[in-house]
């Protein structure tokens, strides 16, 4: 049953969270499930370890695109949207200062395109990935970017 399908997932990250308890990408996918499960108590306590991780690295650097992407994921799943968009305006202003700075840097077309993939302008993030790729076509991780968007492949 599908509840078994979480409780399934649900075990398998206690056991990565326990290996690796700052990994916040397991500390996501707990929150999420014990939200599909209707364990909201849970589901508020994960993500709010979420959340103060990506603070942290916010403090530390604000200036990079990542994190600022991360806060939005984060404030998306807690229906905190002003939070969000503070943070997507960020992400952007960064990534295209970025552009502007190294013109020829797959890395920067890379992360701008992630910025507006996340925002949902997908034909625009296909342009950056594309970029990326363009640049850098031996890199795996520009490939698939510009793969995913150019089919619609999400991930």
């Amino acid at each position: 049953t599908r509840i078994e399908q979480w409780d399934t997932a649900i075990a398998l990250y206690e056991n990565i969270h326990r290996v690796k308890p700052e990994s916040r990408s397991t500390l996501r996918h707990l929150a999420l499930n014990y939200r599909n499960i209707g364990n909201n108590e849970k589901f508020e306590i994960y993500m709010n370890q979420v959340l103060e991780l990506d603070l942290q690295r916010y403090q530390k650097d604000p200036t990079r695109a990542s994190v600022n992407r991360s806060l939005v994921r984060s404030y998306r799943i807690l229906d905190d949207q002003a939070n969000a968009d503070k943070h997507i305006q960020e992400a952007l202003k960064i990534g295209l200062q970025r552009i502007d700075a190294y013109p020829d840097s797959a890395n920067a077309a890379y992360s701008l395109g992630k910025t507006y993939q996340l925002i949902g302008s997908d034909a625009v993030a296909l342009v950056q990935f594309k970029r990326a790729y363009d640049l850098k076509p031996t890199t795996k991780k520009f490939k698939k970017a510009y793969f995913r968007a150019r089919t619609g492949i999400e991930g």
